[in-house]
């Protein structure tokens, strides 16, 4: 009988497991959209981009939280609003990975912008 115990309970685990993979996520309203939170991290990883390339520019934290700012002034939210959302969707791995998937899209397109000298310019990124 104890076997048949632990079988039962290692089934009820994985359902447990596989339960909240099969359960459509619901986006509270003060949570920013997959797409807008998307566009506010393709330009937060353009910022980090460019930080990391330039050492000495972005090298002083006042500069950084000025671009981040920035960052938000353009896309119409607080810094607030991001790390609330930020938060809700890691809680989702499976939901912030395919926001993630957009993100490397966005950013490959842009790269293609700048290496192929054919390709029509975005001025939507930051």
């Amino acid at each position: 009988m104890p076997c048949l115990w632990n079988l039962r309970a290692i089934s009820i685990g994985c359902l447990l497991l596989v339960l909240p993979a099969c359960v459509k996520v619901e986006i509270p309203p003060d949570v920013l959209p997959p797409e807008q939170m998307a566009s506010i991290l393709v330009d937060i990883h353009l910022l980090e981009g460019r930080r990391s390339g330039d050492k000495v520019l972005y090298s002083e934290n006042h500069l950084m939280e000025d671009y981040y700012k920035a960052i938000f002034e353009k896309h119409s939210i607080t810094d607030e609003q991001y790390r609330r959302s930020h938060h809700f969707y890691t809680q989702y791995p499976d939901l912030f990975s395919k926001i993630y998937d957009q993100v490397i899209g966005d950013l490959q397109l842009l790269q293609v912008e700048i290496t192929d000298p054919t390709a029509p310019a975005s001025d939507d990124n930051f």
